[in-house]
């Protein structure tokens, strides 16, 4: 399922059980790969996440959404497919978009 999400030259899914020295070389310094594990270990990112880019994400509701400034606005940041995405939603109103859509 993740590997079909990936863009094109995005990444590539491999199975630990069979491509083991496949990702030995790819952990070599100067590789020039990156490895992602599916797993944030902070619990409370997602609050953080909302702590840290604020400003940006107020910017993004004023210039990006039909969100009103008085309306009670909730956003969620979670992982899907190695990405993470924001849900905001206030009443029945909800957009999802990746994050680096807001944070950039």
């Amino acid at each position: 399922m993740h590997a079909s999400q990936l863009a094109p030259k995005e990444g590539k899914l491999l199975d630990m059980r069979q491509d083991a020295l496949k990702v030995q070389d790819l952990l070599k310094p100067g590789s020039g790969y990156r490895v992602f594990l599916n797993t944030i270990k902070d619990q409370n990112w997602s609050a953080r996440m909302k702590r840290v880019y604020e400003g940006k994400i107020i910017g993004f509701l004023r210039t990006k959404t039909t969100f009103k400034s008085k309306d009670p606005i909730d956003i969620l940041f979670y992982q899907e497919f190695s990405r993470i995405m924001a849900e905001i939603q206030s009443g029945d109103k909800k957009v999802i978009v990746p994050a680096m859509e807001i944070i950039k």
